[in-house]
This record gives C-alpha cells, structure tokens and sequence, in this order.
C-alpha cells in the first residue's frame, strides 16, 4: 500500500519493562510496564519494480525493528520458508 499510494511506512515497536520505582508500587506488579517505540519513516522509491522494492523495504524495516527491540536471535524470519 505505501508504493501504491507514495506514503511512508513508519515503524513501531511495543517492547516489555519490568515495573520499577513508583511504578513497581503502584498498580499489580506481576504485569509488565510497555514502552512504544517509534521509528523513522521509510518511503518506498518509487524508480524501482513494485515487488523488489516491497521486498527490499520488507526487510529492512523487519532489521530494523529486531534492532529495536534488542532481539539476537529470533525464531521469525523476515522471508518465510515456503515449507
């Protein structure tokens, strides 16, 4: 959809925090704290075939997005296995 309509795809991250401080004191401290991340804007170029762009622009943003959320190694690839 962003090649189509010439829109950027902007990237966000929801990772998990243990609670700390006031927060650990307030509210149940079994449940984790959330902290949203948001990532620069990719747009797509547009001088490129549809499908090697989406494929290219796939993966970047699947790099960037372990790199984020500090994943090493992560059992979901950014091109599945056709199996």
């Amino acid at each position: 959809m962003a090649y189509k309509y010439n829109v950027p795809v902007i990237l966000f991250v929801i990772t998990y925090r243990e609670r700390k401080g006031l927060y650990k004191l307030f509210g149940k401290s079994s449940e984790p704290l959330m902290t949203l991340t948001v990532g620069e804007p990719l747009l797509p170029d547009r001088t490129r075939p549809r499908k090697e762009q989406v494929d290219a622009m796939r993966l970047k943003l699947h790099a960037q997005m372990e790199r984020t959320a500090g994943i090493q190694n992560n059992p979901w690839p950014a091109i599945p296995s056709s199996e």
